[in-house]
């Protein structure tokens, strides 16, 4: 082998960065076990009354939903002469570690197979009465769609994920004299 300069640092292997378990809150715990709450059923509504009369009923539930918690874990084999430089390696091992168990984190998050992810809670999209009132419509018009289908659930939508492939595509949407086409409701 040939004497040489050895470059500091090392290049990366190129993978998909981890996104979803940003967008959702973090909690340590060292119980096996987590208990929550979650209010469901709403029934009834607020009315106006005469004075003296009975007031409507509003009813709810209360549910405790039990996690058990599950452990992502992963190993790497470190040699002796990787050890050489123990901060330099302790960190490229961290980040290493860090973003494979994240974007295990992030599949769970999406899919679900051994919690449930979004997949198990979304109501898939339809277009409804939209779909025929729309000209010459675009992915655009179909986000725009799935916005106002979260809202009349009553849920306010704060974020879209879309695979990269669309979103340039949307991006890269031109008119018909060739402008870029951007909608006033995206950014």
């Amino acid at each position: 082998m040939l004497a040489g300069e050895l470059v500091p640092g090392y290049n990366e292997i190129a993978t998909r960065r981890p996104f979803l378990v940003n967008l959702f809150g973090r909690r340590s715990t060292t119980a096996k076990t987590v208990h929550l709450v979650d209010k469901r059923n709403r029934d009834g509504s607020g009315a106006y009354t005469a004075e003296g009369a009975a007031k409507p009923a509003i009813d709810f539930d209360f549910v405790e939903v039990k996690l058990d918690m599950l452990k992502i874990a992963a190993k790497v084999k470190v040699s002796t002469e990787m050890l050489a430089d123990i901060s330099f390696m302790r960190s490229a091992i961290n980040d290493e570690l860090l973003t494979e168990l994240n974007l295990t984190l992030d599949e769970e998050l999406y899919a679900g197979t051994n919690l449930q992810g979004l997949l198990d809670h979304a109501t898939p999209f339809a277009a409804g009465s939209l779909a025929a009132q729309v000209n010459n419509a675009n992915n655009f018009d179909v986000l725009r769609a799935a916005i106002s289908q979260i809202v009349l659930a009553n849920f306010v939508p704060n974020i879209c994920i879309l695979n990269p492939a669309d979103a340039a595509a949307m991006d890269l949407t031109k008119g018909t004299d060739g402008h870029y086409i951007m909608p006033p409701f995206s950014t």
